[in-house]
């Protein structure tokens, strides 16, 4: 699934002993990457999880109906349909896989480019600082996107809570 750094270090040239701190950075990095991959697994679970019953749900209401069964039962396939929808509506389910994805391939790209000595770490006086900013400004940029979305969401556009979103829970 995702390599370790141990994996990738084996396979590329490692970095300097004389760079500093470059195992809190990679570790950092594979935390990151983690943290992303389990996120986008969980949402698009439970997403698909939710559309398959709600998809089930609305099949069987006709046939149900055909068979004669009794209205309450279709009253409750129908709610939870309604249910369904309504949770995938209010937690984004879908578009938040899609960004939690987004921004683990990105982390993923930059690790390998810094590992490689690739693209702009190729030219990079310090390439360890560089990987550092370049994966803090991807964490920040999926953060203060969804501070941005839950502004829109409660009106509190004065407000921010960024507890812990990126990477604490």
């Amino acid at each position: 699934m995702i390599e370790t750094s141990e994996e990738v270090l084996g396979m590329l040239t490692p970095p300097r002993a004389d760079e500093p701190d470059v195992g809190v950075t990679m570790r950092r990095v594979d935390d990151q990457i983690r943290w992303y991959d389990h996120k986008a697994f969980v949402n698009n679970l439970a997403h698909k999880s939710l559309r398959v019953a709600s998809i089930g749900a609305a099949a069987a209401i006709p046939v149900l109906a055909v068979f004669g069964a009794r209205p309450e039962v279709m009253a409750i396939l129908g709610a939870g349909i309604v249910a369904s929808e309504g949770i995938q509506e209010l937690f984004q389910l879908q578009s938040n896989g899609v960004v939690f994805i987004r921004t683990r391939e990105g982390l993923k790209r930059q690790k390998y480019l810094y590992l490689s000595r690739a693209g702009l770490y190729a030219r990079a006086r310090d390439p360890h600082r560089m990987l550092a900013e370049q994966v803090e400004a991807l964490v920040a940029q999926e953060t203060s996107g969804w501070v941005s979305l839950e502004n829109l969401d409660t009106g509190s556009a004065g407000h921010q809570d960024v507890s812990g979103h990126n990477g604490s829970s």
